[in-house]
């Protein structure tokens, strides 16, 4: 049964369901949004991406083609219970997103229809927290012996830049703005980063300086502070630096003015 057949079935029977492309080129159907459910854990964003937890995580740090990162060169994909699509891998196949209240967790679920285009025979189903391993052993081994690429991300879409754009569009709709504020809170620990490493140059450098410098005194254990009031000094020393920023713009914009000034009065 050729591609183009088993896809228009599946949305003939429901027109709420949407194809999508890989990047593979390859086809899928992704299930109407009725099945999705959203989950309070999906209002918070992971701060870092703990790779030896993926499975407690709602969301996935990916490359994804066409959409602006997130995080690293990479962009929150949401895991959302419901999410279904089916495709078509030497099989035919359903692929679902469960959560398991028990174990607090995300599991795959896929189901092999064999040859059956129509989706109602299952010869094989497994559920588990494993990020499709399970499917990937599966389609390799006897007797189907898939012989192409198996990226679990790719099969389950997670690369379409469309697909994932009407997911986090999905997440948007109750979670507004989360993925801006992402960028901005990235975008903020990057600074802070970047100011302590200058700061520990700083420091390295006043270890052999005189006991004053900037009309302060130069302590060898440091300054006696807390951390909360290291933190204070650090949004200081950055408020002054926006607000030079901002003096050296208007100053830009004044001489601008002024030599444009002087272009009108010479002619």
């Amino acid at each position: 049964m050729g591609n183009c057949e088993w896809i228009q079935r599946l949305l003939e029977l429901n027109s709420d369901r949407i194809k999508y492309k890989r990047q593979t080129k390859n086809l899928f159907v992704s299930e109407q949004s009725q099945y999705l459910q959203l989950l309070p854990q999906h209002a918070t964003l992971p701060n870092n991406y703990d790779k030896t937890n993926k499975q407690s995580s709602l969301y996935q740090l990916l490359t994804v083609n066409g959409i602006e990162p997130d995080v690293n060169e990479k962009v929150y994909v949401p895991l959302i219970p419901g999410y279904t699509i089916y495709t078509y891998y030497g099989v035919y196949l359903k692929i679902s997103l469960e959560w398991n209240e028990v174990q607090q967790m995300i599991f795959y679920k896929w189901i092999d229809y064999g040859d059956d285009w129509k989706f109602i025979t299952e010869q094989k189903s497994q559920s588990l927290p494993d990020n499709l391993n399970s499917l990937r052993n599966h389609l390799q081994s006897a007797p189907i012996k898939y012989k192409g690429a198996l990226s679990m991300t790719c099969v389950l879409g997670f690369n379409c830049k469309e697909n994932v754009e009407w997911l986090r569009g999905y997440v948007n709709n109750t979670y507004s703005n989360l993925f801006e504020h992402a960028k901005k809170l990235f975008n903020a620990e990057k600074k802070r980063i970047t100011m302590i490493n200058s700061a520990k140059n700083k420091a390295r450098k006043l270890e052999s300086s005189e006991d004053i410098q900037a009309g302060l005194p130069i302590k060898a254990e440091g300054w006696n502070t807390s951390s909360s009031v290291t933190q204070a000094l650090g949004i200081q020393l950055q408020e002054v630096r926006n607000e030079l920023k901002n003096t050296k713009k208007k100053l830009h914009r004044s001489l601008e003015t002024i030599q444009k000034t002087k272009c009108r009065v010479m002619f």
